[in-house]
């Protein structure tokens, strides 16, 4: 069985599972370490690592709270176990079952649908101008996706 694809029935081999619990339990592991590590740092610097757990990057208010922090005209909240993710819930199911009301996209005229199935492969497809691009830099948001040599954060 090894490593690879699963196999014929699409049932996922012994060593793959084995392979995915040995990563969410280093990953719990290194999360584990981080909210150690933390707990020695000063306030301010516990408060921002809360808010860019739940969000890409730091905005102008959250700079103005850290600030208020650093003052000590605010305790702030510190990071904590329920602030970080679950590595387990990475390896949920999601799907997408249609993309509707866009507007300002590309060519997407307003009102247009785009569903997708259950299973296997949607294909998009249509004339110059139709809309495939728009729905694909949709999708791409959607998913996080970066582009190629971009390292910032979706």
């Amino acid at each position: 069985m090894g490593n690879g694809p699963p196999d014929h029935a699409g049932r996922i081999g012994a060593e793959d599972m084995d392979a995915q619990e040995n990563d969410l339990s280093n990953e719990a592991a290194a999360l584990a370490d981080i909210l150690k590590w933390s707990a020695d740092l000063p306030a301010w610097q516990r408060d921002a690592l809360r808010r860019l757990c739940s969000q890409s990057k730091l905005e102008t208010a959250d700079i103005t709270a850290l600030v208020a922090i650093c003052k000590g005209a605010d305790a702030g909240s510190p990071l904590d176990a329920n602030h970080v993710r679950d590595p387990a819930a990475s390896h949920a199911v999601v799907s997408i079952g249609a993309r509707h009301g866009l507007s300002h996209v590309n060519a997407l005229a307003p009102g247009e649908r785009l569903s997708f199935g259950k299973s296997g492969l949607t294909v998009i497809y249509g004339d110059n101008g139709a809309g495939k691009s728009g729905y694909a830099r949709v999708l791409k948001q959607l998913c996080r996706a970066v582009a190629e040599g971009r390292r910032d954060p979706p």
